[in-house]
C-alpha cells in the first residue's frame, strides 16, 4: 500500500475522513466541520498517488460523515416542524381579527363577474 503519511496525520487534511471511515464512535464535532466537496477532490485528485484500496476507505468515510450530517439536518428539520406545529395550534386557539375583505372593482358582484369567479370561492 503507498500513501503519504502527512495525509492520514492527526492534523492531515483527511484525518477526520479517515477517523469516520475507521471508528464511527468518533464522529462528532469535527465531522461537522469537513467540506465534503473539497474532501473528495482531495481524495479523487490527490497530490501524491493513494492506492485504490486507500481511497476506497477515504470514500467510505466521506459517505458515513455525509450520513452524519444529514440526520442532524433531518433532526433539526424535524423539531422546527414540531415547534412550527405547536405555534399554529397554539395561534389558532387564540381569536385573530382578520381586516373586512376588499370590495371588488366591478362592484362587488361576485357571481356575474368572470375575472373573480374562480377566487370566490376562496373569499
Amino acid at each position: 500500500m503507498f500513501y503519504s503519511t502527512f495525509i492520514l496525520q492527526k492534523k492531515g487534511p483527511l484525518a477526520n475522513v479517515w477517523l469516520a471511515a475507521h471508528w464511527d464512535k468518533k464522529l462528532s464535532k469535527s465531522a461537522k466541520l469537513v467540506d465534503i466537496s473539497e474532501t473528495v477532490v482531495n481524495i479523487v485528485k490527490p497530490s501524491v498517488p493513494i492506492a485504490l484500496r486507500t481511497s476506497g476507505e477515504l470514500m467510505l468515510g466521506v459517505v458515513k460523515i455525509y450520513h452524519f450530517k444529514i440526520k442532524l439536518l433531518l433532526k433539526e428539520a424535524t423539531d422546527t416542524t414540531v415547534k412550527l406545529k405547536t405555534l399554529e395550534l397554539a395561534s389558532s386557539s387564540a381569536r385573530i381579527d382578520m381586516p373586512q375583505a376588499k370590495k371588488f372593482s366591478c362592484g362587488g358582484n361576485r357571481k356575474q363577474c368572470g375575472r373573480h369567479r374562480r377566487n370566490a370561492s376562496n373569499i
